[in-house]
C-alpha cells in the first residue's frame, strides 16, 4: 500500500529512501525502515528483528 500525508490509514512498517531523515518518523506504532535496510535483507534472505537493528 502507498501511503501520503491524507490517507489516514495505519502502518506497521513504513520504507523510506535510505540515508534521508524520515518522513513519518513520528507515526506512532510505526517502524520506519530504510529501502537499503529491504534490500539488504531479501539479498541475504533474512529479515532480523527490526528493534535490534534501531
Amino acid at each position: 500500500m502507498m501511503m501520503d500525508d491524507n490517507t489516514g490509514k495505519s502502518a506497521d512498517f513504513i520504507v523510506e529512501c535510505h540515508g534521508i531523515k524520515p518522513k513519518y518518523a513520528t507515526a506512532t506504532r510505526t517502524t520506519v525502515v530504510s529501502s537499503h535496510w529491504v534490500r539488504c535483507c531479501l539479498q541475504v534472505r533474512r529479515l532480523p528483528f527490526v528493534s535490534s537493528v534501531f
